[in-house]
């Protein structure tokens, strides 16, 4: 099962609420974005990482990160493999988007929640 929801962070931009089971795939797109939130070409972007991370004493520990593939003119995608969701442990996660650009800078555009839960015990909607 892998379920997205959008809620509202802290500071009012919508994010995506990822939940998988594990041991189950999903492929997840991301359309790069500057600070200001506008569309930025591909053709900026060095690369598109993907992450994964444990929230430990308000530090955010990587617990799985893989690059993201160039999916058509304005996207980025992730395939998260069974292999791959078998490895993060049950739980409350965090997750990140992070563009790196040619000139150096760097944006994540996404950082919220992706729950992991457990093959059996999937939740009703």
């Amino acid at each position: 099962m892998f379920l997205n929801i959008t809620e509202k962070d802290k500071y009012g931009i919508n994010q995506k609420h990822y939940t998988l089971t594990q041991g189950d795939s999903c492929a997840i797109v991301s359309t790069p974005k500057d600070s200001e939130g506008e569309i930025v070409s591909v053709e900026l972007i060095s690369k598109c990482m993907f992450r994964i991370m444990d929230e430990e004493c308000l530090l955010y520990k990587i617990i799985f990160e893989k690059e993201m593939t160039l999916y058509d003119t304005y996207k980025f995608i992730f395939n998260f493999l069974k292999a791959e969701s078998e490895l993060i442990p049950v739980g409350k996660h965090f997750y990140e988007i992070e563009y790196a650009f040619v000139d150096g800078g760097l944006n994540t555009t996404n950082l919220w929640k992706f729950d992991i839960i457990k093959q059996g015990i999937e939740e009703a909607t």
